[in-house]
């Protein structure tokens, strides 16, 4: 999907995240932590919902010239 503003993970969403990270537990037989990343145009907007994605990378971190490159 492409959104033209930030991503606004409301409380659907967030079940559908945290149902998504079960069901891959139940699948691998995990027992480490699972971390749920974005990769968003415009990032994710902070609400009460927000802190479910562990890290946001946003599409100009993509093409951010790193100090290694340099």
């Amino acid at each position: 999907k492409f959104y033209a503003q930030e991503f606004e993970i409301n409380k659907s969403y967030d079940e559908t995240l945290k149902t998504k990270a079960r069901v891959f537990r139940e699948s691998t037989g995990t027992n480490k932590t699972i971390q749920i990343n974005m990769i968003t145009t415009y990032g994710i907007k902070k609400n009460k919902y927000s802190n479910s994605v562990g890290r946001v990378v946003k599409l100009d971190d993509l093409f951010e010239e790193s100090e290694e490159s340099e």
